[in-house]
């Protein structure tokens, strides 16, 4: 379960202090698509696991121009660290992770997200694209945005599990 963020902390201004000296307009643009993935009740606690993760800085973004020769629009990296710290963070149960997004779309930007939030809960993937598929039927949402969320969730996660 996430900590509540408080008022004072806005969720965005969380992403904006985690992304890595971005271009502006590539800033502005991933700011954008993630206050869009807000208004989704089906996004919003996986957005708020990620905004919580930014402020206890266990989480980074780092954002790219995705060049011709990229064969990947993104990844999500488990910082382990040394030896000492590996087995700390086992035991404290807190890794750290730097999200890396090359391509600026919703589906990479969920996408890598939903990569960290497997490492993170202690959730077998199946079971969790079980809840999230319930929730996906009873949510009003529109025919496309129900479409891409199998795509992320059903088939791509699968298929890496």
């Amino acid at each position: 379960m996430p900590i509540p963020i408080s008022e004072e902390k806005n969720p965005l201004k969380l992403f904006e202090i985690a992304c890595s000296n971005p271009a502006p307009k590539m800033l502005e643009q991933f700011l954008l698509m993630v206050k869009h993935l807000y208004q989704y009740k089906i996004f919003q606690f996986i957005l708020d696991l990620t905004a919580t993760k930014i402020s206890e800085k266990l989480l980074s973004f780092k954002l790219y121009d995705q060049r011709f020769f990229d064969l990947d629009a993104g990844n999500c990296k488990t910082i382990y660290g040394n030896s000492i710290n590996q087995l700390f963070n086992r035991i404290r149960s807190r890794n750290k992770y730097q999200i890396t997004i090359k391509k600026l779309s919703y589906d990479v930007i969920i996408h890598e997200i939903a990569h960290m939030i497997e490492k993170e809960v202690v959730i077998n993937l199946q079971e969790f694209m079980g809840l999230t598929s319930d929730d996906l039927r009873e949510a009003p949402t529109s025919i496309g945005l129900r479409q891409v969320v199998e795509q992320i969730f059903f088939t791509e996660l699968k298929v890496i599990s």
